[in-house]
């Protein structure tokens, strides 16, 4: 039996995300805190995929060291555009921060090609300082302990590199259904698959199997 990828969406996840919506519509901060922790790895595993696959090896290395930084910067552009976000489905949303968080990486990327700044030299600033924006939103689960959040990054992360090396179609597929929990007709829509029962049996036959197949294997526990 082929697993599915870290971080799939809970059952409930179509309605728990149109509940925060309308919260978040409606004034509650804390509703975005609890959007962002659901859709924040997906951003995690886009940026360390598909986006950093695109870059030379030096930016790849900046990429990986200032990625909470970026997320934090996603997370802040999302807050600010959300309210004119517009809801087409379960695939939507993801696929809409998905984008911010390709464009804030993006922008961040086009600031080191203009050698405009020295990456270690922020860091070393930021040390010493403070970040003005640290704090703003809380990415982490606060009921998962450190060492879970841990190897749920380092999951991703891995699963990151494997679906970099894989079509762009098998990586929306597992976006949009291990975590936004987008139908399969809303997926079969968006990548071009003549049916839902299509494109959920290409999930089961190619697309999970692809990546069991480039996973490092689990180690036992007993």
């Amino acid at each position: 039996m082929t697993s599915s990828p870290p971080g799939g969406a809970p059952p409930d996840e179509f309605e728990r995300t149109q509940a925060d919506l309308a919260a978040f519509t409606a004034g509650d901060s804390r509703a975005f805190e609890r959007l962002w922790r659901r859709f924040r790895p997906a951003c995690e595993v886009l940026l360390l995929g598909r986006f950093r696959h695109g870059l030379e090896p030096a930016l790849r290395a900046l990429l990986e060291d200032e990625l909470e930084d970026i997320l934090q910067e996603t997370a802040l552009a999302v807050f600010r555009e959300l309210p004119a976000f517009r809801y087409r489905g379960r695939g939507s949303l993801v696929a809409w921060i998905g984008t911010v968080a390709m464009h804030t990486a993006a922008d961040r990327v086009d600031y080191w090609r203009a050698g405009k700044r020295n990456p270690a030299t922020l860091r070393r600033a930021g040390a010493e300082g403070g970040n003005s924006t640290a704090g703003a939103i809380d990415p982490r689960d606060p009921g998962s302990g450190a060492v879970t959040r841990v190897n749920r990054s380092e999951r991703r992360r891995l699963l990151a590199e494997v679906l970099a090396t894989l079509p762009e179609r098998y990586q929306t597929i597992v976006l949009w259904r291990f975590f936004a929990g987008a139908e399969w007709a809303e997926i079969a829509a968006e990548v071009g698959s003549p049916s839902a029962d299509a494109v959920k049996m290409e999930c089961l036959t190619k697309v999970l199997p692809a990546i069991a197949a480039a996973m490092p294997a689990q180690p036992n526990r007993a």
